[in-house]
C-alpha cells in the first residue's frame, strides 16, 4: 500500500486477511486530492484576507471550469494541480489499495483528513463546496457506480444508531 499525504499524522495501515466475514470488494485509490471550492459570495465570518484570497483564486477559473468543479462527481477530469490553485487542499495525492478480505486501519490526529477520506470513498461529499481529483475504483469500476449502491454502507462515528436495528439492519438502512 502506498500512502502519501501532506499531513504526516494521517496513517493508513492494511492488514492481511482476517478470520470471519470478509469483504469481496477491492478498493483502489489513485492520486486522490480534495479541495474546498470558494463560493462567491463566500460566507466566512471575519478573516477578510482569507476571503479575498479565495475569491481571487476562484476568479482565475472560467465559468465553464467553475461549473465543472461544482458538478463533476467524475473526478478523473480534475487534477491535483488544478485543485491546488483553488486555495485550500484538504487531502493531496492519496494512494491506497485494499484487497478483498483485508482490513484497513485509518489513524490520525484530529483534522488530519480521516473523515474527509472516508466521505470521499463513500461519495458523501458536498459537490457544491468540494472539488476532487484522482481515481477511486471498487472492483475495477469507477466508484460513482457504487456511491448510490446498497452494497456500500456508512456508519458514523457518533452514536446515530437506531437501538431497535441489528448491526446488519443498520448497515442496510
Amino acid at each position: 500500500m502506498d500512502v502519501s499525504v501532506e499531513e504526516p499524522s494521517l496513517m493508513l495501515e492494511s492488514r492481511g486477511s482476517q478470520q470471519g466475514p470478509a469483504t469481496s470488494i477491492e478498493l483502489k485509490v489513485s492520486n486522490l486530492s480534495v479541495s474546498i471550492i470558494p463560493q462567491p459570495p463566500l460566507a466566512v465570518v471575519g478573516a477578510r484576507s482569507i476571503k479575498r484570497g479565495l475569491q481571487r483564486a476562484w476568479s482565475r477559473f472560467t465559468k465553464q471550469q467553475q461549473a465543472t468543479m461544482h458538478t463533476n462527481a467524475d473526478i478523473d477530469n480534475n487534477t491535483a494541480q488544478d485543485l491546488s490553485q483553488i486555495g485550500l487542499n484538504v487531502l493531496r495525492n492519496i494512494n491506497l489499495h485494499v484487497k478483498p478480505g483485508q482490513v484497513c486501519v485509518l489513524l490520525g490526529s484530529s483534522g488530519a483528513g480521516k473523515t474527509t477520506l472516508l466521505n470521499a470513498l463513500a461519495g458523501r461529499m458536498d459537490w457544491n463546496h468540494i472539488a476532487m481529483a484522482g481515481r477511486i475504483t471498487f472492483n475495477g469500476e469507477k466508484a460513482k457506480k457504487y456511491w448510490k449502491s446498497p452494497k456500500v454502507g456508512y456508519l458514523y462515528q457518533d452514536d446515530h444508531l437506531e437501538p431497535y436495528l441489528t448491526p446488519r439492519e443498520t448497515l442496510e438502512f
